[in-house]
């Protein structure tokens, strides 16, 4: 079974006027996360962090911690954050 994950690499905050005037060829400038990390999500929850990097041409992530098995990632900051009761991350190396 296949499963759809979605990768975060920034946020933008954008007024309805700003909307209104996206046109073809518009650039949005993302804030930028603070440890140069991306975030990564199967369906709405957090599962995993990662670099973001190119590969043969292509944009990828370098998986940099997960979850633990049967596990989520909270939706608690990273830096310094608290997880879910019972939750834990393992970093890879």
């Amino acid at each position: 079974m296949q499963r759809e994950l979605r990768i975060e690499l920034g946020r933008a905050w954008l007024t309805a006027e700003d909307v209104g005037e996206l046109a073809c060829g518009s650039r949005i400038e993302l804030d930028s996360l603070p440890d140069g990390q991306a975030d990564i999500y199967l369906g709405l929850r957090r599962i995993a962090r990662g670099e973001p990097g190119l590969m043969e041409g292509n944009f990828c992530v370098r998986v940099s911690a997960t979850a633990s098995p049967g596990q989520y990632v909270s939706d608690a900051p990273w830096s310094g954050g608290s997880r879910d009761a019972g939750e834990e991350e393992s970093t890879c190396d």
